[in-house]
């Protein structure tokens, strides 16, 4: 698909409006509150050679200008290379000339190549502004795809709408306290191995480590469970008494964990439900980025598709970094970022 196409389907999405609704009403400053700095060195880690002429500007400042074109409402690469040329525009950005369309286009192109990593930055950004709490909530969730053509998805079952889809999956560690997303990995389908829940789940940690990690059933894997619990983590995991023909009396597989362990500690069951409700953040999180547009897919391909799910969860963090650049008291749960 050609870049200018790809705009303006992006544009297409009322959360992205909604993003550049702040920039122009509420003022491009809050482009100056954002550290993009760290962009510069992802493309830098991406060279695959050290050869060629050096870049005339830095990839921080192109992602600048193109928001700022943006939120100048100009909704292509042409027109938004024109507004950059304007005096008031290269002292805004700190440009000494504006920028081509042929500079911004290939900008365009290569930020494909990194938007995995710009969304870990976010949300180690996120946990540096100090808004995290103690509990992540984890789930899974499916990413069906219109385009039966697309060769890289594959038909799976949802266990939660108890239908099959064709398409991809997603795992996510959300913040409990604000339902922010902090670690993400697109996946094949919905049902995770070990390995790939394993990963998602240190990349949360990675990011601020927690107190208590909820999950369902499906993420009822004793050997990961042990080693959180190694790590100070308590994991309040629904129990899956499968392949067992004497199930156990409990209600969490860390009822059982926790008693092999020590006979000094008992965990109240009342407590742990209470607690366990909390999960419905992860749910509700899921619920945000499908309405942002998670499985509005025009695209098809596993790395069309999976770049369009991070550019999803870049916006959904940057609205939270926005608006609380913005306003530091402001529900960050809201998608609506002048609300």
């Amino acid at each position: 698909m050609h870049s200018q196409e790809q705009l303006e389907l992006l544009l297409e999405n009322p959360i992205v409006q909604e993003l550049l609704e702040i920039l122009e009403n509420e003022g491009k400053a809050v482009l100056q509150h954002i550290d993009l700095s760290y962009i510069n060195q992802l493309f830098e880690q991406r060279k695959k050679t050290k050869k060629g002429r050096p870049r005339t500007y830095l990839p921080s400042d192109n992602l600048k200008a193109l928001l700022y074109g943006l939120a100048e409402g100009k909704h292509t690469l042409r027109g938004i290379s024109r507004t950059i040329k304007t005096s008031v525009a290269q002292v805004f950005l700190g440009l000494e000339d504006g920028m081509s369309y042929a500079t911004l286009n290939r900008f365009w192109h290569q930020f494909a190549t990194v938007a995995e990593s710009v969304f870990k930055e976010l949300a180690q950004m996120i946990a540096n502004l100090g808004i995290l709490g103690g509990i992540h909530a984890v789930d899974s969730t499916s990413i069906s795809t219109p385009l039966l053509d697309d060769a890289d998805a594959v038909w799976s079952y949802d266990s939660t709408k108890k239908e099959f889809y064709y398409g991809y999956g997603l795992l996510l560690v959300v913040d409990v306290q604000t339902q922010l997303p902090i670690a993400a990995q697109f996946v094949h389908r919905k049902q995770a191995s070990k390995e790939e829940w394993t990963a998602v789940i240190q990349d949360g940690i990675l990011v601020k480590k927690p107190g208590i990690l909820l999950g369902d059933s499906g993420l009822d894997i004793v050997e990961m469970q042990e080693d959180l619990i190694d790590e100070h983590v308590l994991p309040i995991i629904s129990y899956n008494p499968r392949n067992t023909d004497e199930p156990l009396d409990i209600k969490y597989r860390v009822e059982d964990l926790v008693q092999k362990r020590t006979d000094k500690v008992s965990l109240n069951r009342k407590e742990l439900a209470r607690i366990f409700k909390k999960r419905s953040a992860v749910e509700n999180t899921n619920n945000v980025l499908k309405q942002m547009g998670l499985e509005d897919l025009h695209v098809k391909g596993w790395n069309a598709v999976k770049t369009h799910v991070y550019i999803i969860l870049i916006l959904r963090l940057a609205i939270a970094i926005a608006r609380y650049c913005n306003d530091q008291h402001c529900n960050l749960r809201k998608i609506s970022i002048g609300g």
